[in-house]
């Protein structure tokens, strides 16, 4: 497990890459997605598991934090879901650069899964695994709230994280409905509730012409509830569904 900086020095970028563990490596490397505010917290063990065990399946695998997020450099009131693109752009050369892999996966959950998908256009994108994916992007904003920050102004939050009126603006105009997709994208959805918004995304990338895996393993999805951090979710079944699905179609 190696922690480092990259990107530009001036928005520097924190990422963690978990190198193959024993003699195989893959040509093909994962970059996770986090999901967004509080649910960014809840997931944190959960992809350090998931990025433990694709390393032990011989994958390069790359998680990071976003600009304005985790310890990367940014205020979240700068936030824009232009910005989360052009982060997982650079995550994406990162990878491939330092590691030498051909093509990466991708991995989201929640608005994570949206910024993958967001990403799937990208010729170096191998596939995309969208786990609980943020299908609307309104949905995001659920929960959301009124507040004062430090100097008095009002501002809207979510978890503790200030939430600018472009980047609310960018959630409501969010729809995997109409987020283009290449031809052929292979793509796992994989959710812990068989939802109606899960099952019509999956009708729609399939009429799209991607080559979609579908799969429910029921369990505690609560990402964005509101409580003790220590609470966080690790979803065993799920997590090795994911696994699982890679390590049979990636390279």
């Amino acid at each position: 497990m190696n922690p480092f900086y990259f990107g530009d020095t001036g928005n520097a970028l924190y990422g963690v890459h978990h190198p193959p563990r024993g003699s195989t490596s893959r040509a093909s490397g994962v970059v996770l997605c986090y999901p967004f505010a509080q649910e960014y917290m809840r997931a944190h063990r959960a992809f350090r598991q998931l990025s433990l065990l694709l390393s032990g399946e011989g994958f390069h695998t790359l998680r990071f934090d976003y600009s304005g997020t985790g310890d990367s450099s940014g205020e979240p009131a700068d936030m824009s879901l232009a910005g989360l693109d052009e982060n997982l752009a650079t995550a994406i050369e990162e990878l491939i650069d330092a590691a030498g892999v051909e093509s990466v996966w991708l991995v989201g959950l929640r608005l994570g899964a949206a910024i993958a998908l967001r990403a799937a256009t990208r010729t170096q994108v191998a596939g995309v695994v969208l786990w609980d994916p943020v299908v609307v992007g309104s949905a995001q904003l659920d929960g959301a709230h009124a507040a004062r920050n430090g100097t008095g102004a009002r501002v809207v939050e979510l978890g503790g994280v200030p939430i600018s009126s472009g980047l609310q603006n960018d959630l409501h105009a969010l729809d995997l409905s109409r987020t283009p997709i290449p031809r052929h994208l292979s793509c796992l959805v994989a959710v812990s509730d068989d939802a109606p918004r899960y099952r019509g995304l999956c009708d729609r990338l399939t009429r799209d012409g991607a080559e979609v895996t579908y799969q429910c393993v029921p369990g505690d999805g609560r990402w964005s509830e509101f409580d003790n951090w220590g609470s966080a979710l690790i979803p065993q079944a799920l997590i090795k569904v994911i696994v699982d699905y890679l390590k049979l179609s990636a390279k």
